[in-house]
């Protein structure tokens, strides 16, 4: 059995966040499979620790049944603002960073919002182990591959199967995960199913940032420190405004 961690983060618990818009659950398998899949897929690769958590985002119809029964948790996001999905999953990374110390946390996802990369890879390593599934590898950050202990194509891990690129080799990210598909005979691509969810540009959720004023009162992280400010200053002169 090959392990790819150290021992500490071996029988170390180990969180989930899912992004089932973005990576919804493939056909033939259901909420139950699906724990089950990813339990075997971590046993492969030498974490046999407690899966603590599961927690999905959705922003569709699901049978809460399904998923609760099994012990995962669904969290509801807007169907028409897909910003809102992705600053939860932000907001989540770092209430597990701070109180989950020595773990493994495992992201599955499709795009690469700066405010989630820069979540997961500001992440210290020394406390908290990054595992990833995606959908799209091949167009994932160079700094976030290099932040994973193990990354899997989203369906291969959802089925239970093998990382595509690990922490062994002294090669770049990039290059291991090209080889990894390249000697599959097809890119990662053609065997992910498309999400229907409508993908905004890394320019516009930028611009969203700026516009969207709930995100600061939901989440005081220091990425948003500055949000904050200019909002505490356009308060002030409204006051100053209103009295005069």
């Amino acid at each position: 059995m090959e392990t790819t961690m150290s021992n500490k983060f071996s029988t170390a618990e180990t969180g989930i966040l899912w992004d089932i818009e973005d990576c919804p659950i493939p056909n033939g398998l259901c909420p139950g499979s699906i724990r089950k899949n990813i339990k075997l897929a971590l046993e492969n690769m030498g974490y046999h620790g407690e899966i603590s958590s599961i927690t999905v985002y959705y922003d569709t119809n699901l049978n809460p049944d399904d998923f609760e029964s099994v012990g995962i948790k669904l969290v509801r996001t807007s169907a028409i603002d897909r910003f809102e999905r992705g600053s939860t999953i932000f907001g989540d990374i770092y209430g597990w960073r701070r109180s989950h110390k020595t773990s493994n946390l495992m992201v599955i996802l499709r795009d690469y919002d700066d405010y989630v990369v820069d979540s997961i890879c500001s992440t210290d390593s020394s406390e908290v182990n990054i595992l990833l599934g995606l959908a799209h590898p091949e167009k994932a950050p160079e700094e976030l591959l290099g932040k994973a202990s193990s990354v899997w194509l989203w369906t291969s891990l959802l089925g239970g199967g093998s990382p595509i690129v690990n922490d062994q080799s002294g090669r770049n990210s990039q290059q291991r995960l090209h080889d990894n598909t390249s000697a599959c005979g097809e890119s990662s691509q053609s065997v992910v199913t498309p999400s229907p969810t409508c993908v905004r540009s890394g320019k516009s959720l930028r611009v969203a940032n700026k516009q969207t004023k709930h995100w600061t009162k939901r989440w005081w992280l220091p990425q948003v420190g500055r949000n904050v400010g200019r909002n505490a200053d356009a308060k002030r002169k409204k006051k100053t405004r209103i009295k005069g």
